[in-house]
């Protein structure tokens, strides 16, 4: 095939499975797609379809992360990564509801309650009725809370540093903008799937496309 054949063709492919993304973006995929692997890919079972590994590989990084990041949280006054992310949301959010926060941070109902009852008993937020709806109440960073927050951010940043140090930032622009629709669309869809089984999840996601390939 001519190679100029050939590198539209890679681009028409790329450009289709993201649209949003530039050439740049396109020459640093290419660039890594052919990119030699150090060492061993992932520990345990390596998957063998490609979408088993990408998975696997980002929980991985994702259970290392939480781990460097309760260390570097010690003395914080918060035990791991969590809790810095559910009183950063509270933060940001100004006043929200509960379920707003346990949705945004992807958290089930018990255990995100228990959580937000654990950061009010040590002082970190406070509680008040929603004034619009009595079934609701509402949760703000106190002071306390604030000053964990600025302490803390130093040491996750660090982490992050930490654990992506070796990773030049076009890689890490490049993943962000490969993860980015996948992340926005399950975030958007979390929330309307509780109750559902999985079997259920699955055909609201990947019906429609699967009909159309069997077509």
């Amino acid at each position: 095939m001519n190679k100029a054949v050939e590198l539209m063709n890679l681009w028409g492919s790329f450009e289709e499975k993201h649209p949003d993304s530039s050439i740049e973006d396109f020459c640093r995929f290419l660039l890594i797609d052919k990119r030699e692997t150090k060492g061993k890919l992932v520990g345990g079972v390596v998957p063998r379809i490609t979408d088993g590994l990408l998975l696997k590989i980002i929980g991985r990084l994702a259970k290392l992360n939480f781990y460097y990041a309760t260390l570097a949280l010690a003395g914080t006054g918060l035990n791991h990564l969590e809790e810095f992310g559910m009183l950063l949301t509270i933060e940001q959010l100004g006043s929200p509801r509960k379920i707003d926060v346990l949705n945004d941070c992807l958290f089930e109902v018990s255990s995100g309650a228990d959580m937000l009852n654990r950061l009010r008993n040590r002082g970190f937020i406070s509680e008040h009725a929603d004034k619009k709806d009595k079934r609701s109440k509402r949760v703000k960073i106190t002071a306390l809370g604030e000053k964990t927050i600025s302490k803390s951010k130093i040491s996750i940043i660090k982490n992050a540093h930490m654990m992506l140090y070796n990773m030049p930032d076009e890689d890490k622009n490049l993943c962000i903008n490969l993860l980015k629709n996948t992340e926005i669309h399950f975030s958007a869809m979390w929330p309307e799937h509780k109750g559902k089984s999985f079997y259920e999840i699955y055909e609201e996601v990947v019906g429609d496309k699967l009909k159309k390939l069997q077509q």
